[in-house]
């Protein structure tokens, strides 16, 4: 598993903060959208727009977890966590809570809730969020480690 060992406090805290912003930008984006997007959409919609309302936030929610692991880790033991298997486990695990265990709980409160079947859509969103934290995370770690080596 690769596991980034930060050795100096200012750069753990640079990752903390970056992942912090991560989390503030990510629950902004996702208030946003839920509060003011959503409800003033017309009926009739273009794909962005039931993109926006259908699988906007599914796509925020990955990043918010992915930043929320790595708070964690680099407040914990001081390491982040770019090993791509953890994030694909992530993402199979997430997918399935909120794509299939979830409208079960949801039917338990609510009978008249829609039966559970698998949105393909909104699993695809999932998997873009997480690929992107990742991808985001691996080009910063990456481009941090070239200009170390260069010493720049």
């Amino acid at each position: 598993m690769e596991v980034i060992h930060i050795d100096y406090p200012y750069k753990r805290k640079k990752n903390l903060w970056i992942n912090l912003v991560l989390i503030i930008v990510v629950l902004s984006l996702y208030s946003l959208n839920s509060f003011f997007i959503k409800p003033s959409l017309p009926e009739e919609k273009n794909f962005f727009e039931y993109v926006m309302e259908n699988h906007f936030n599914d796509f925020l929610c990955p990043i918010l977890i992915c930043a929320l692991l790595n708070v964690t880790a680099l407040g914990v033991k001081k390491q982040l966590v770019v090993f791509w298997l953890i994030y694909l486990l992530l993402f199979i695990f997430s997918s399935f809570m909120w794509e299939y265990v979830r409208p079960y709980i949801l039917q338990v409160f609510n009978p008249l809730h829609k039966t559970p079947h698998f949105l393909w859509g909104d699993i695809l969103a999932y998997f873009l969020g997480y690929l992107s934290y990742y991808v985001f995370y691996i080009c910063l770690y990456d481009k941090r480690k070239n200009l170390k080596e260069t010493g720049k």
